[in-house]
């Protein structure tokens, strides 16, 4: 039976089946409508006659007695095709049509709200529905009902509407939104040891934490408030006036929302509407690839370095203790039984037993020992048998081998386990791309536990910026019980959590508790979920009460967990420590109720390979965008076969999937097992390279680093969804694919709401900012995973440049940063193989008078004296402003220069291939088959009007340009920019190789890359404007003065932002001007407007400008002009 037959083998009901088959066209619009119009053709009936059928459904005992009739009486008969056509058109559209270009805007908006139902004790039953809400022409929510929205549909998409909120609620008080934790507050929390700008450039075991010091970690005082375990077995924070800090739900509201959304699940018309969506969205994703295959291609072949090898991955569901794959384990084993033999290792039995002592009592040598020995891989004979599969955790089947080499807690208290994590933290710092995150248990045996791991992560310096952790807890309680170890499940629930809010009352009680806790993101709830739940009380016990030696079902661990997690992450953030999540493996075997637990409780889950079983869970995963670790290789072994591994099902549909490990000990071969679960997948499943980096970009997104460790990964605005919150540069994701992401989950959005988004509310009940507000603008609004949109306070201006730049200026030979395709610009020799051009400082360049009172006399004696010194009668350079004050104090005129096409391409096949500047006059079939197209011409004529007029000899004028690809280049205004543009096009193939170009006559950089965003290199109160043909028209003679004082009277520098393109969209610059204008009713070239920007300048500045133009006068002969010239122009 495949995925397909897992939907439809459940019985429908009437209802159910009723659904199913009207849905067809209810969603693919297309279809009724092409049969629509051949009705029409072929019968004469008017498309707007009004069916007469009893019901908006066809009737099916009626399709049945017409099947043996002609098709064309078929089609008349049923009415089917009429009611669909006519509910295409009182839905709003659904537009799901696929792009084949990139979006030009800079974001799209986000999606509409899922309104909260209807106040009700559990699910909306399929024959009620609320009443129609007044509008005009079309619904206005989910509640409404029309002649083509039966109430059947209407409690479908109220019913899921209820689910999320529902979500919303639980995940809100838990504080495990994006955002919700302190750690994501770029700039304010510090990551100790800080992260290295390289990794180690050789696997050294013993450098592994070197950079971390205990002495130096802060460690806060203690807190007022006080906190203690109610009657429900459930932590409760309360302020000094005994007012709880957060109303956790009772387990009772837990239970009845819990089962609110089981009931959901179960509805068969939801699950009808839920798969025939599912299967849509993958035929919508299976038409997206045939038609934008290449396009993807062709943007990732443009982005120079960025490939699947380093792009940044985590592997987001690894377990510790397997780690390291069984020829590490194997190595390491015989090197301590050689090294170290007469080591104490083990007590038992009553008697210290040695390595060597060990190994006789099981009759082994080091020379016997061999992977097959060793039998930790988990073959055929764990198929679903967990059991078994647990039993593999023991080397050679001996728990006393896990004990030494595999526990933290042992005689040597886990030292041999510290080093082995070492040597694989090693390897992976050195690998630099691929990153971990550990799940470590914690049993919840003694209330010692979490000091007992945090001493060993201290002691032995586990800290990686590879690696976080994240806490697993053994379902066991009844392990626990029959070893008389606790005595209720309240026990366990103390000592998994009370040394937590311990810390977080005083860390000074567990200091090294404190730090490690720095580094945990989470909790997870392990075992094996195969396992049979039987429900023998109609109402479950509290822990207290909890006394029998029956474990407590999955959805009771869960509860318990998540409640006592929200306690402690409302008081951990008010005092600005970093929160936790609940990501629990979930899904891999077992009931369709872990699922919904999930749903409801948990930020992300591992496994989620019953999703294939139950479509409406998938659907709601889907539009929540819930993370979902799979691991096919271990599936494989356990549960689910490779090839009916749900994975590339729920990444065509848009689920947000990643690829993880589990445990790289029982299932992977090689050192890097992560690579290996990639490359499996990637031959089994033919998936892309593009499909690859998405699934990596996924990962980031799902772990736990801290943000700005994101930003540094992903891009700046990796926050936002969609295109906006992708740099290409850094994740290797074609924008085009992230677009069509976000445009279907806006769809599916637009569909379940049943309108457009028209109000101030994002899809998951957050009230937007106002459509006025000052701030709108500037902070984004959507988040990490893509559905749930929040406002991230912590960002005060939006930027649509990466946070680090795309480059590295250590790079010697092959920089790194974002200017087209090309390599190196040198051969092996250190030879330049294109054109080179000598830069020399502007002769032209002088200093302006520093006062209106200077008298000419004063002019005439400096220009005597300079003659004295200067036999060639060079003039004296401008003063250029370079330091923050001076450059800040200084008014001035900022040109940037935008979208400049500034591109290098190896251009030949042979040995004497060189790089040039590609242009559309020579390289007209290389622009061709890139789909782009290429005007430097047009950089090379603003940058010869600008860098030749007196305002720029004057010292009053700073020149940026960025390319097409966001390098930022930095223009001394003493450089002499060559006349030809053979010679310009060389000069620029040498600074985006080199990265900068310096003057002959000494060391001045007269060009140079620098970081950005350009906004780092403007002064503080700057005015910034750019030009749009749509903008009103205004005087530049007029507009200047004013825009070159603020508010205060003040003098300020004046910005423009010009497009340096031949045509093109005006908003490369939205994200940060003040204004937007026009300065003609004629369409000008960027030179032209350069040139007028010039004069305005110069005529506002008329104190300073009439003595420039005297200076310009005294030096005609310098400068070739003529006198006549000057006063005609500047006077």
């Amino acid at each position: 039976m495949n995925d397909e037959d897992d939907f439809m083998s459940m019985p429908h009901s009437p209802t159910g089946s009723l659904l199913a088959g009207s849905f067809s066209s209810f969603i693919m619009s297309e279809g009724p409508q092409r049969r629509g119009s051949m009705r029409t053709e072929e019968n004469g009936e008017d498309p707007e006659e009004e069916d007469e059928h009893p019901h908006p459904f066809y009737d099916y005992a009626t399709d049945k007695k017409l099947l043996s009739v002609g098709p064309k009486q078929w089609l008349n008969a049923t009415g089917r095709e009429r009611t669909a056509s006519a509910m295409s058109k009182s839905l709003p559209t659904n537009n799901n049509s696929v792009s084949s270009r990139p979006p030009t805007s800079s974001a799209g908006q986000a999606p509409p709200p899922f309104r909260p139902p209807p106040a009700t004790a559990g699910p909306v039953q399929n024959e009620t529905a609320s009443a129609p809400m007044p509008m005009p022409e079309a619904p206005t929510g989910t509640g409404a009902t029309t002649p083509t929205i039966t109430p059947e549909v209407a409690a479908i998409f109220q019913n899921i509407q209820h689910c999320i909120n529902l979500r919303e609620k639980y995940i809100k008080l838990s504080n495990q939104r994006d955002g919700d934790n302190p750690r994501d507050e770029v700039g304010k929390w510090k990551v100790y040891p800080p992260t290295p700008n390289h990794p180690p450039k050789q696997s050294i075991p013993e450098a592994v934490g070197a950079d971390f010091d205990f002495e130096k970690c802060e460690i806060p005082g203690s807190h007022e408030y006080a906190w203690e375990m109610d009657r429900s077995g459930v932590y409760q924070v309360s302020r000094s006036d005994n007012e709880k800090i957060v109303d956790v739900p009772t387990i009772r509201d837990y239970y009845l929302d819990l089962e609110a959304i089981s009931e959901i699940a179960s509805d068969g018309p939801a699950k009808s509407f839920a798969f025939r969506r599912l299967q849509y969205l993958e035929g919508k994703w299976n038409m997206y690839i045939l038609q934008n295959e290449f396009e993807e291609l062709a943007a990732t072949k443009r982005v120079p370095h960025r490939d699947f090898y380093n792009v940044r991955k985590v592997d987001t569901h690894i377990h510790h203790s397997a780690c390291m794959n069984q020829k590490h384990l194997l190595r390491f084993i015989k090197s301590k039984l050689k090294k170290s033999p007469e080591e104490m290792v083990i007590f038992r039995d009553g008697k210290h037993l040695t390595l060597r002592e060990v190994f006789d009592s099981l009759s082994l040598t080091a020379y016997d020992l061999s992977i097959d020995t060793l039998d930790m891989h988990a073959h055929k004979d764990s198929f679903h048998r967990f059991d078994k599969f647990n039993l593999k955790y023991n080397p050679i089947g001996e728990s006393r081998l896990r004990e030494i080499f595999l526990k933290t807690d042992n005689y040597i208290q886990g030292r041999y386990l510290a080093e082995l994590t070492k040597e694989v933290i090693g390897d992976m710092e050195v690998g630099k791309y691929q990153m971990a995150e550990y799940r470590i248990s914690i049993y919840g045996r003694s209330v010692d536990e979490w000091d007992k791991l945090a001493a060993w992560v201290i002691d032995n310096k586990l800290f990686s910026h590879n690696i976080r952790w994240l806490i697993q807890i053994p379902r066991l309680y009844n392990i626990y019980k029959s070893s008389n170890i606790v005595s209720n499940f309240a026990d366990v629930i103390r000592n998994i959590f009370e040394p937590l809010f311990e810390v977080t009352k005083d860390p000074a009680s567990h200091p090294k508790l404190h730090i490690f806790l720095q580094r945990v993101i989470g909790f997870d709830s392990v075992d094996d979920e195969s396992k049979n739940e039987r429900r023998i009380w109609r109402k479950y016990p509290e822990p207290r009460e909890w006394d029998n030696a029956q474990n407590p079902p999955y959805s009771y661990w869960i509860y318990f967990m998540y409640a006592n997690m929200t306690s402690l992450n409302a008081w951990r953030k008010e005092r600005g420590f970093n929160t936790f999540l609940l990501r629990p493996h979930c899904g891999e075997a077992g009931d369709s109720e872990h699922l919904a637990t999930a749903f409801l409780t948990c930020h992300s889950v591992s496994h989620g390979i019953m999703l294939r079983k139950v479509p409406l869970l998938q659907y709601l995963f889907y539009l929540q965008q819930i993370g979902i670790a799979m691991s096919p290789l271990s599936n494989n072994a356990l549960f689910l076969a490779y090839e009916r591994n749900p994975l590339p099902s729920f990444f065509r549909r848009g689920l947000n999937v990643s690829l993880s490990t589990d445990d790289p000990l029982l299932f992977h071969f090689t050192k890097e097992p992560l690579m290996e679960e990639f490359s499996v997948a990637a031959q089994i499943w033919k998936m892309s390279s593009m499909d690859m980096c998405e699934l990596a970009r996924n990962s980031v997104l799902q772990s736990g680093w801290e943000m700005e460790v994101k930003q540094h990964w992903l891009g700046k605005n990796c926050y936002n969804p969609g295109p906006e919150g992708n740099d290409i540069q850094k994740t290797n994701v074609p924008d085009l694919r992230l677009k069509y992401r976000w445009d279907m989950l806006k769809a599916e959005c637009d569909l379940v709401n049943g309108r457009e988004f028209t109000d101030g509310v994002d899809s998951c009940g957050f009230s937007a900012p106002p459509a006025d507000s000052a701030q709108t603008a500037d902070k984004p609004w959507k988040s990490l995973a893509g559905a749930n949109l929040l406002e991230l306070q912590r960002h005060q201006q939006k930027s649509i440049h990466p946070v680090f730049p795309s480059f590295h200026l250590s790079s010697s030979k092959m920089p790194t940063h974002n200017i087209g395709d090309h390599q190196s610009q040198a051969d092996p020799n250190g030879e330049t193989t294109t054109p080179t051009t000598t830069l020399r400082p502007n002769a032209a360049a002088f200093v302006p008078s520093q006062s209106q009172s200077q008298s000419q006399s004063q002019s005439q004696s400096q220009s005597q004296s300079h003659k004295a010194t200067n036999p060639s009668l060079v003039p004296q350079q401008a003063k250029v402003p370079t330091t923050p004050t001076e450059k800040q104090n200084t008014q001035r005129l900022i040109v940037v220069l935008m979208q400049a096409s500034l591109e290098t391409y190896k251009v030949g096949k042979t040995k004497d291939a060189k790089y040039q500047l590609l242009n559309c006059d020579d390289h007209q079939g290389i622009l061709k088959k890139m789909g782009v197209e290429a005007r430097p011409d047009i950089t090379h004529q603003c940058l010869l009007t600008l860098l030749d007029s007196p305002l720029n000899k004057a010292g009053r004028l700073q020149v940026y340009i960025q390319t097409q690809k966001n390098v930022l280049i930095e223009v001394n205004p003493h450089v002499r920019i060559p006349r030809t543009f053979k010679r310009f096009s060389g000069l620029m193939v040498q600074l985006l190789h080199k990265l900068s170009i310096r003057s002959v006559n000494g060391s001045e950089k007269l060009l140079k890359v620098i970081k950005n965003p350009i906004t780092d290199h403007l002064p503080a109160n700057c005015h910034k404007i750019t030009l749009s043909f749509d903008a009103p028209a205004v005087k530049l003679s007029e507009y200047v003065p004013k825009a070159c004082v603020d508010e205060k009277g003040e003098p300020r520098s004046l910005c423009i932002a010009l497009g340096a393109m031949a045509h093109g969209e005006d908003n490369f610059a939205d994200g940060w001007v003040d204004e937007k204008i026009a300065v003609s009713e004629y369409a000008l070239s960027a030179s032209v407007a350069c040139g007028k920007f010039c004069c305005a300048a110069e005529e506002t500045w008329v104190g300073e400008g009439r003595d420039i133009v005297y200076r310009l006068l005294q030096l005609s002969h310098s400068l070739k002009f003529s006198r006549i010239e000057i006063l005609t122009t500047y006077m």
